[in-house]
């Protein structure tokens, strides 16, 4: 059942997040009886690239320093076969099923893999869990959710349909998409991109974030922790609720419109106001030299201010 095809030497192009979910899409199934486990080791280097593609399998993905990938597990019964590819520069494994196969045991795959590797983790209705990289990851999923623990990663990109995310690592570089999921980030560092359309939203930093953007349609946004000099704060929602917990003592330029939701501040005594003629309330306000831009927009959710701790920016 297992293929491994040596030599193998890769895509021109790493596949990103969203193109992974949608190759994942099309993928052709497959039927096989009984169920198999696996255990494979293949070589990969320290910055070697690492795609994995599987349809309802649960990964598990741990961070380790050798230079090699090791994979342990068991297939789901439908799995019509096991691919593996690739080179130790760039190494692929899919599990491939065919058309109009079902299954009622999703199958399990535990991989180690280089800290350091670029990883690309894709499911349909499985879920995908990493931890100990320090490389760029990229995760996709239809349904399934995606955890991101205990790692460094330099680069995280995950987006997912009706599955959660959760992410609890240092990254200068977050970008995580939903439609119908949670998304919750702790260890942002630099720059981070949320996106959800009923899912809500929680972003806290580790350190001075430099730019945030969070987009949310009914699903509420809270964004917590110190923000660097000179740096961008955007957060808009329809009618999700807005909560934006920052140092007292943060310098911005703040911006803060609602149509039909209240404005609460318990930041400054600065307090919000209404146009003469129709609806809407509106917070403009400068503390400090107001280096930071901080945009808040909302239709009918409530948007308040408030202190919390960051450390020094």
């Amino acid at each position: 059942m297992t293929t491994c095809v040596k030599g193998w030497r890769g895509r021109g192009r790493y596949v990103s997040g969203a193109s992974l979910l949608l190759g994942l899409l099309i993928l052709n199934p497959a039927t096989v009886m009984g169920q198999e486990r696996v255990e494979e080791r293949h070589p990969l280097r320290g910055d070697g690239r690492l795609e994995v593609e599987v349809v309802s399998h649960s990964v598990r993905v741990h961070g380790w320093d050798r230079e090699e990938v090791q994979l342990t597990g068991t297939l789901d019964p439908a799995t019509q076969r096991l691919e593996i590819s690739g080179s130790d520069e760039e190494l692929h494994i899919r599990v491939v099923h065919e058309r109009g196969s079902r299954s009622g045991h999703a199958g399990e795959l535990e991989l180690h893999v280089p800290s350091g590797a670029r990883l690309g983790v894709g499911t349909v209705s499985g879920s995908a869990w990493l931890e100990g990289v320090t490389g760029e990851v990229h995760g996709a999923t239809t349904s399934g959710s995606l955890e991101l623990l205990g790692s460094t990663p330099s680069h995280v990109t995950m987006a997912t349909v009706s599955g959660s995310i959760r992410v609890e690592a240092t990254s200068p570089d977050l970008r995580l998409t939903t439609v119908s999921g949670a998304i919750s980030a702790t260890g942002a560092t630099g720059r981070a991109e949320l996106t959800t359309v009923s899912g809500g939203v929680r972003l806290e930093a580790a350190a001075p974030l430099e730019q945030v953007r969070v987009n949310s349609v009914s699903g509420p946004a809270e964004v917590r922790g110190p923000l660097a000099e000179r740096g961008v704060v955007e957060v808009e929602s329809h009618s999700g609720s807005i909560r934006l917990g920052i140092p007292p003592d943060t310098p911005a330029d703040f911006e803060v419109n609602t149509f039909s939701g209240a404005i609460r501040n318990e930041l400054t005594g600065d307090e919000p106001s209404s146009p003469r003629f129709g609806p809407g309330r509106s917070l403009n306000f400068r503390t400090g030299d107001g280096s930071i831009r901080i945009r808040l927009r909302t239709f009918s959710g409530q948007v308040t201010l408030e202190p919390s701790g960051g450390g020094d920016r």
